[in-house]
């Protein structure tokens, strides 16, 4: 059973992060060296915040592990005998698919396929992330009481919240999450803001919320009871996370459970309000699209990792220097004030990088659903 909402949510955000973003990097550049920027709002809403508060893209990460979480009671089910317990081919998925995840982290964060392991990092990427949300709701899934089950994310939240607040502070190198990151990882990240080791309890919580709003989706209540329930848990933790932003500072890096509700909140209002209108409505024409990319969502991402940033960013540098048109610099923090000189191959570059992108995902698609075509094919001449 497959979720169409959850798909097109997944899609979307995953369309976002490999095509949308990138090209509206480069065109807020551009702009800007025509000497004229776009407004300074939705230059920020492309980017990182430095540390404390949140911008549109600051939500890509939690929400991602939130899907990853949701899609769990669909998917785990075939690997379970009817009283729920775990087979041998449970554990084989668990540990393929945590362990896949974890190589392709360190493969496209990590440094892995460098060979130095003098600046090889074990733990710093989005995926490694995922992995971590989706072994951790995996177990818990097995737990037979669904009270324990729903209770667990809240219990982790308010675990590590009281730990970050009872120890340190909440500046960059000033907190529980990072002295722990320094211990276990010492010297080993790029950003010593970001911390990931104790963090992986908030990386589970957004798994396991996820996974109940999945459970609640998947349960027999009516539709329109199904999206009541999200969105009642949706504003409940959208307004836990305005509420505790008055003691607890909104931080993406260390994932403050202020910050952590707030993500929930939207990601859990997101889904709820594509349920209404996809599932149970049943409007969901021209998502084609915004479908494929969320059924493929990993092999976009790989691509975007492996093909645009070693491959046709260094191009269109090579390029502008080439025809004396400088390529532009935009990080995550700072667009519109890294704009060079005449940033147009920039522009095109990115435009090429998210065709090439479509086009793989596209490719990847046609040859998944050909196989299934023919395996169908043959299993219906062998019966």
């Amino acid at each position: 059973m497959r979720l169409k909402s959850l798909d097109i949510m997944r899609g979307g955000v995953i369309l976002f992060l490999t095509v949308i973003q990138p090209i509206l990097l480069a065109w807020i550049a551009f702009c800007a060296q025509l000497g004229d920027p776009l407004p300074e709002w939705f230059c920020e809403s492309l980017t990182h915040v430095r540390w404390e508060g949140w911008h549109l893209w600051d939500l890509v990460m939690p929400t991602f592990i939130f899907m990853c979480g949701a899609a769990v009671p669909f998917a785990l089910p075939k690997y379970l005998t009817e009283r729920g317990l775990p087979t041998g081919r449970f554990f084989i998925h668990l540990i393929w698919r945590v362990g896949t995840l974890w190589l392709l982290g360190m493969m496209i964060q990590g440094r892995l396929l460098t060979g130095q392991w003098d600046l090889f990092y074990f733990f710093t990427n989005t995926l490694q992330a995922i992995a971590v949300g989706y072994a951790a709701t995996a177990l818990v899934a097995l737990i037979p009481w669904r009270m324990v089950r729903f209770a667990i994310p809240f219990v982790l939240m308010a675990i590590y919240g009281i730990l970050l607040h009872d120890h340190g502070g909440y500046e960059p190198t000033n907190n529980l999450a990072y002295e722990v990151e320094q211990a276990v990882l010492p010297g080993l990240q790029d950003d010593p803001k970001y911390t990931w080791v104790l963090t992986s309890m908030m990386y589970s919580a957004m798994a396991m919320l996820g996974a109940l709003c999945g459970e609640v989706l998947k349960g027999n209540l009516k539709w329109f009871w199904k999206a009541l329930i999200l969105a009642g848990l949706g504003l409940f933790l959208l307004g836990s996370g305005f509420g505790l932003s008055y003691y607890i500072p909104v931080i993406k890096a260390i994932y403050t459970v202020s910050f952590t509700c707030i993500a929930m909140g939207i990601a859990v209002l997101t889904l709820g309000g594509l349920y209404f209108i996809i599932d149970g409505l049943g409007i969901c024409y021209g998502f084609g699209l915004v479908t494929m990319f969320g059924q493929f969502a990993l092999v976009a991402y790989i691509a975007r990792e492996f093909l645009f940033y070693p491959v046709l960013i260094p191009l269109g540098r090579k390029l502008g220097e080439w025809a004396k048109d400088y390529h532009y610099y935009a990080n995550q923090t700072e667009v519109a004030l890294q704009a060079k000189e005449g940033p147009a191959f920039a522009f095109w570059t990115q435009v090429i990088a998210s065709l090439v992108i479509v086009w793989i995902v596209y490719l990847w698609a046609t040859r998944k659903r050909a196989i299934k075509a023919l395996q169908k094919k043959a299993s219906s001449h062998e019966a």
